[in-house]
């Protein structure tokens, strides 16, 4: 026999059930609206009061998967705890949606459950600068855009440059074998289409 009270219980644990499940829809939504780069969608959300720091609802739905065919991007939406909408467009390498959530207090320093990953990571495995340097708050006219580091692979050796002038210099350890210097070759202007000689092994990457 249910008590005085029981009907107003079940009614109460309804709407509860109901707010949660309407919550969850949202959080998938936001990232739908990334994914899709549906911006109208995006702000919509976040302005709707939806958490930029909210983790994906498990399992996501598979047209939403089939958009990456990334397997560890797949692997992070799908099976990660944790993975936020920041961490979404920092893989994508969405500069103006992650200028957003960054705006909406969505914070780059969480760490998924299981790996400990967070955005700069994910923005930097991908490549993509402009994101890492929004992350990192690296604006217009601070210090750290006047740095670039180089990378040659073949010479296992790494320079820091600053303002283009070489302020530091060492040998480093790639985890790459070295390779020998090409033979010489002679190249002309519309050999390469160019002027400009293959590739050696040199990596750049500026702040």
């Amino acid at each position: 026999e249910q008590g005085p009270h029981a009907p107003k219980a079940a009614a109460t644990d309804a709407r509860e059930a109901h707010a949660d499940e309407v919550a969850k829809q949202a959080r998938l939504a936001l990232f739908e609206a990334i994914a899709n780069l549906n911006m109208r969608a995006f702000l919509d959300l976040l302005n709707a009061g939806t958490d930029p720091n909210s983790e994906i609802p498990q399992p996501p739905p598979a047209d939403l998967l089939e958009k990456f065919a990334d397997p560890p991007l797949r692997y992070y939406l799908s099976t990660e705890p944790g993975f936020t909408p920041l961490m979404l467009a920092s893989a994508m390498g969405n500069l103006v949606y992650g200028r957003v959530l960054l705006a909406a207090d969505a914070s780059p320093s969480l760490r998924t459950c299981r790996h400990r990953t967070f955005a700069l990571w994910l923005a930097g495995a991908y490549g993509h600068v402009e994101i890492m340097q929004e992350l990192l708050r690296v604006g217009s006219e601070s210090d750290a855009r006047k740095l670039r580091i180089e990378i040659n692979t073949g010479e296992q050796r790494l320079q820091l440059f600053r303002s283009g002038q070489l302020i530091f210099e060492s040998l480093v350890s790639t985890g790459k074998n070295p390779t020998p210097p090409p033979p010489e070759i002679t190249l002309s202007p519309t050999s390469t289409g160019t002027g400009t000689p293959p590739s050696t092994g040199q990596r750049c990457l500026s702040f």
